[in-house]
């Protein structure tokens, strides 16, 4: 073996293009298959260098944002939070209801930042250990946005409500949403962003996985991926069920059993709310009875509009129904309250699983809403549901 350098005059200008390169290679060696081999170790070199300037790139946007979304929480908390505190605009629950717990994930989030910045900003640090310890190890604190994102879709009504009910506090959400700092941001916008930060975690860890390299410690950072998806997947889990547990409330407080036995829809852990739509019984041939049918997990409850007397459900028919944005849930009664309905039938499904399909073309409402034909398979009953369009 010998270190020799490429010296050949007809490959000397390519040569000096690679600067020391010095090779262990064989006496008998072409001087051709050694520039192939100094090229390909430069291309190498060189695609190296761009992975890693991307994986900079990134973590410098995962810094960049961070110090942005601290921003936004303390101009959530200094701006609004605390005057509101001060002050007597809003009793202390209705301050609660709104902003949560924004102050408590501000301050985890300054410390967060702290971190991300201390090894982003240090080189050699970063390019041997990256971020993945950093979010496997100091990411617990994320499980406290179960808490506010189960309470987004009541602060934003409570918002609503109390600058409604309040023009002194609607003048003080103006005013402040008119400063600079705001940077012409109103604060529901400014309330949803903690919504938004832990899937844009998840895009910028999965960037940062691709362009890392075997020899970086990508299973840290693979660690440090897996768990913050989790954490997203669970907060996802509680959110629904919260919203199920809400809906199931809801609906028992407005759905009629008498003569009927009650039946608890919140008594049964495992029951959750599926859809609820208009049906119509066929009782003969070509005779049907529009029903309104709640659909769960187990139950199947028919019922009719407890707020409709004969002479509004009898003109209901004649009218053709309008397509609707929403689901039939939203749909309120004339005075503007939320209707209930008197159950008719319960039909359990826990032995009796029901088959769904299609019904045909001549049963379609202009394409506006989804049929479905169901089949309850022991009691040989067929209700044909038209379900409003997701």
């Amino acid at each position: 073996m010998l270190r020799m350098r490429v010296m050949d005059s007809k490959f000397a200008g390519q040569a000096k293009n690679v600067k020391r390169a010095f090779l262990w290679c064989e006496e008998n060696v072409a001087p051709v298959t050694l520039v192939k081999v100094v090229k390909a170790q430069a291309f190498a070199k060189r695609f190296l260098a761009r992975r890693l300037r991307k994986r900079l790139q990134i973590a410098n946007e995962l810094l960049v944002t961070e110090k942005h979304y601290v921003d936004i929480l303390d101009l959530l908390v200094k701006v609004f939070l605390q005057p509101l505190r001060e002050g007597d605009l809003l009793p202390p629950e209705s301050i609660l209801a709104i902003f949560g717990n924004t102050e408590t994930l501000r301050d985890k989030h300054v410390l967060f930042h702290e971190l991300l910045h201390k090894r982003v900003r240090d080189w050699m640090t970063f390019q041997q250990f990256g971020v993945g310890d950093i979010f496997y190890d100091h990411t617990d604190f994320l499980l406290g946005y179960t808490e506010y994102v189960n309470n987004f879709d009541k602060a934003l009504a409570m918002l609503t409500r109390c600058t409604k009910s309040s023009p002194e506090f609607a003048l003080f959400v103006r005013n402040c949403e008119a400063r600079p700092e705001c940077n012409l941001h109103d604060l529901p916008s400014l309330l949803i962003t903690p919504v938004q930060r832990i899937p844009r975690y998840t895009l910028l860890l999965q960037d940062l996985q691709r362009h890392t390299p075997s020899g970086s410690r990508p299973g840290l950072l693979e660690m440090a991926l897996k768990k913050v998806k989790d954490i997203a997947n669970y907060i996802n889990e509680q959110k629904r069920a919260n919203e199920n547990e809400l809906k199931m409330a809801d609906l028992d407080s407005r759905l009629v059993f008498d003569p009927k036995p009650k039946i608890g829809l919140c008594e049964v852990p495992a029951r959750k709310f599926i859809k609820e739509g208009k049906v119509l019984i066929q009782l003969g041939r070509k005779h049907f009875k529009e029903c309104h049918v709640f659909l769960f997990t187990d139950l199947l409850l028919i019922t009719k509009n407890e707020d409709l007397d004969d002479n509004d459900e009898e003109a209901a028919k004649e009218k053709e129904p309008e397509p609707k944005r929403n689901d039939v849930a939203d749909e309120r009664h004339p005075s503007g309250k939320l209707p209930r309905y008197l159950v008719k039938a319960a039909e359990p499904l826990n032995e009796n699983p029901i088959e769904i399909s299609p019904l045909p073309p001549f049963f379609l409402d202009k394409a506006t809403r989804f049929p479905l034909r169901l089949y309850f398979s022991s009691q040989r009953k067929e209700y044909r549901c038209v379900f409003a369009s997701q």
